[in-house]
């Protein structure tokens, strides 16, 4: 930083006393000083503004440094994961362990299932369309179609206490239809109505083990004549 050069002071005396050469001498030095003294204070300011930007930067650099390294760790940490997702799964639909599976492979194994499910659908006529379970029961809603009469369809569902050896209850949910509005509804559960025994168009409640036997009956009853 440049010396500062001290203000002269001129008394009324010596200029007075100066002759004409004298006294511009005296004004420039006087107008140079004044000059000087404001460059300074100006270079002064601009060193303090470089100073102050200098550690900006290298703030905001510290900061994306370590926004970096967390966006980096954070990405390790998320493949890790999907390293460890990768699972030991049991096929319910292949006589072998389907053994290791990451999670796209885990996807298509699902889709297998699912296609496997809509197999037995079409050879049976029974869905699970719904399912839900807690802390005391499971709760399975069942679709089952006719395979003799067209477009007949029977809703129902099956609850299972979570306990050993349950009974099962049924509920036959397609008889909610008859409250309803919609009028192909309303004559597929009249027409379940006629055909159905009549303790399947109540609640009732059997052994887990009858629970084939209730299926038998259900299909016999669905298709005949």
């Amino acid at each position: 930083m440049a010396a500062k050069k001290k203000s002269t002071i001129v008394s009324q005396q010596e200029i007075l006393n100066c002759d004409s050469e004298q006294l511009i001498d005296l004004i420039n030095n006087s107008i140079n000083t004044k000059q000087d003294e404001l460059f300074s204070k100006y270079q002064a300011k601009v060193e303090t503004l470089l100073e102050e930007n200098h550690r900006l930067i290298e703030s905001l650099q510290l900061e994306l440094q370590e926004k970096n390294d967390k966006i980096e760790s954070l990405s390790e940490q998320i493949m890790a994961r999907q390293r460890e997702s990768a699972m030991e799964f049991a096929s319910p639909i292949r006589k072998r362990k389907t053994g290791r599976l990451n999670q796209d492979e885990l996807a298509q194994e699902r889709e297998h299932i699912s296609f496997t499910l809509d197999m037995i659908e079409l050879l049976t006529g029974v869905k699970v369309i719904n399912f839900e379970n807690n802390s005391t029961e499971y709760v399975f809603d069942i679709r089952q179609t006719s395979s003799t009469n067209q477009g007949l369809t029977m809703n129902y569902q099956l609850v299972l206490p979570s306990e050993k050896n349950p009974q099962i209850s049924y509920v036959p949910t397609f008889l909610d239809a008859l409250d309803g509005e919609e009028e192909e509804e309303i004559a597929n559960a009249k027409a379940l109505k006629k055909k159905l025994s009549d303790f399947l168009c109540e609640n009732l409640t059997f052994p887990f083990d009858a629970l084939a036997q209730f299926y038998a009956k259900v299909n016999k009853d669905l298709n005949k004549k």
